[in-house]
């Protein structure tokens, strides 16, 4: 039952990704062909799928590619109308960061986290939702961060539930291998 559940999250995900118009990533040349690459997989992203179905379509985007002697860099950053974002990082090695800010508290937190659920099984991961996360306060910010992790101690992906008080207002996914 699980699985079918979470198949279906992933297939709605990508049917919202797939309807939901995405603008070009503004970025310099000769980095713009491999920006506009990068684009057309992160909107395949179920944390992608969930931030266009919360604040509608990303009003713009801005990216930057870089080759390094470790591998390719990126950086793209949806910008929604409301002044949320949706940033997705990758960098040499292997390390994928996608975070989700948002300007209002998100509405669904079942729904944030079956998103975040369905970006790891898109990974071939888990989350253990079960399990006590770790909690971290950032002064200034006055927000918490809790931060739950996939069963299996090798595989280092987790995801972030960020908190101001009660209120959800930022998810972050993040996987290094």
């Amino acid at each position: 039952m699980r699985l079918l559940a979470l198949f279906c999250l992933m297939t709605a995900s990508r049917a919202i990704a797939d309807a939901t118009p995405s603008p070009r990533c503004a970025a310099p040349e000769p980095a713009a062909a491999k920006v506009e690459e990068a684009r057309a997989e992160a909107v395949q992203s179920p944390l992608y799928g969930f931030a266009a179905k919360t604040f509608g379509p990303p009003a713009s985007c801005d990216g930057t590619f870089r080759l390094t002697p470790d591998g390719r860099s990126s950086r793209l950053t949806f910008h929604f109308a409301d002044g949320s974002s949706l940033t997705f990082e990758v960098s040499p090695p292997e390390t994928v960061v996608e975070t989700l800010r948002s300007k209002a508290p998100l509405p669904d937190v079942a729904r944030a986290k079956a998103a975040l659920q369905a970006e790891a099984k898109y990974s071939n991961g888990t989350i253990d939702w079960g399990g006590k996360p770790e909690e971290r306060r950032k002064r200034g910010a006055e927000t918490t961060t809790r931060t739950y992790w996939d069963p299996d101690p090798d595989f280092h992906l987790g995801v972030d539930l960020v908190y101001r008080g009660r209120e959800l207002v930022g998810l972050r996914f993040h996987l290094a291998l």
